[in-house]
């Protein structure tokens, strides 16, 4: 999953609308596929510069399709009380990025079968167009294009109702096991188990037309492939939930928090840091506050640049690019807000008051520390039935 929304185009009903810069790719492909394959058939020679038009408005329609799923998705969480961050188009599709997960079965649910149906929607639009445009003896290529859009369309929501995580397939059958057990996190796993077999499949079939030199082979494997990547992520996101659920922010922050002078030069803060041994430090304002962040990566510096005339404040990712939560949050709604532009970081508190920070390193120990806690229970429930004495941790064993 692309991490960038990429380019601002613009915004529709309040929520942004990006374009990462491999959008071009796919509006490419589909441009080739109607001006080389699609349209020329239709007409006589001498067209071409016509076909060319037709193929630019039918790859707009196609990306306007594209972009139409996923603010079905956004306009349905605006219903249910979610935010919506952005729509963004991306190579693979689209995604609809918002403030957080749903937090009940049906809102889910509905959801994830917004997209698959806008398209479908549309895929019935295009076909019953197509109808239309023959019925006053329309041009032929703008018939062809009609009802091929009507079918990528139709492809589009059908192919994601496959049932498997990342698809909306997969949420839906998440959703669906969800409010039948009412255990999320089991739902997700199981649902992300599914799309790995989905991906799977994918590739088989992808390769199967690579040695029968059938169209699309390359593409269904390379589709595939991504869909089993992106299942073996949301399979490790749902155990790592699992394993810090009813743990909250406060119970696994590192505190105190060293922090560096937004002032200092890369050199003067790479003098300091083998005494530290740290690989994330808050960044501070001359005021106090707290202006942003700065990690190991930061102070890689291009050919050519000197050091010494570059300071923090100019690479460090701001305050308002940070992950931000309160002592008494629940880590796994923190988690599920987090913004990947502060790289599994959480700080804990407020800008004019950092409490804490939370680091993947916290996220790892506060995993393996609820691992032995279950271990141990289970050990006690099977070998030992007679109580035993609690253990108490303490800050210091999980931080």
């Amino acid at each position: 999953m692309i991490r960038s929304p990429g380019r601002l185009l613009g915004r529709i009903a309040g929520i942004p609308v990006h374009a990462h810069w491999t959008t071009a790719l796919i509006g490419a492909f589909v441009w080739y596929i109607l001006a080389t394959s699609i349209l020329p058939g239709t007409e006589a020679r001498g067209t071409d510069g016509a076909l060319m038009l037709l193929a630019v408005l039918g790859t707009a329609a196609f990306l306007g399709s594209i972009l139409a799923h996923e603010l079905a998705h956004a306009v349905v969480a605006r219903r249910f009380g979610l935010g919506v961050e952005s729509v963004s188009l991306e190579l693979l599709g689209g995604i609809a990025r918002l403030d957080r997960d749903p937090r009940r079965p049906r809102e889910a649910l509905g959801i994830a079968a917004a997209g698959p149906l806008a398209s479908i929607a549309l895929g019935a639009i295009g076909i019953g167009l197509t109808f239309g445009l023959a019925a006053v003896a329309a041009p032929t290529p703008l018939r062809t294009l009609a009802l091929w859009l009507g079918g990528a369309n139709l492809v589009l929501g059908v192919f994601n109702l496959l049932p498997g995580l990342p698809l909306d397939g997969g949420r839906i059958l998440q959703a669906l096991l969800w409010g039948r057990s009412g255990d999320e996190h089991r739902a997700t796993v199981t649902a992300a188990r599914a799309g790995r077999v989905v991906g799977y499949g994918l590739m088989g079939y992808g390769a199967a037309g690579l040695f029968g030199a059938t169209p699309g082979g390359l593409w269904t494997l390379f589709l595939g492939w991504f869909i089993q990547a992106a299942a073996g992520a949301e399979l490790h996101n749902a155990r790592a939930m699992a394993a810090v659920a009813g743990v909250r922010v406060g119970d696994v922050m590192s505190s105190p928090v060293t922090c560096v002078q937004d002032h200092l030069t890369l050199t003067a803060l790479t003098t300091e840091l083998p005494a530290r041994l740290h690989s994330t430090y808050p960044v501070q304002a001359f005021s106090g506050r707290i202006s942003g962040m700065v990690t190991i990566e930061h102070l890689r510096t291009p050919n050519g640049v000197d050091p010494d005339s570059v300071s923090v404040r100019e690479v460090m990712t701001p305050a308002s690019q940070l992950t931000w939560a309160t002592p008494d949050e629940p880590l796994v709604d923190v988690l599920r807000r987090a913004e990947p532009t502060s790289l599994g970081r959480i700080f804990v508190g407020h800008e004019a008051d950092l409490k804490g920070l939370v680091t993947p390193t916290d996220l790892q120990r506060a995993a393996r520390f609820a691992a032995l806690l279950r271990a141990g229970r289970t050990s006690a429930t099977v070998a030992d039935p007679a109580p035993s004495t609690p253990v108490e941790p303490t800050g210091a064993g999980i931080r």
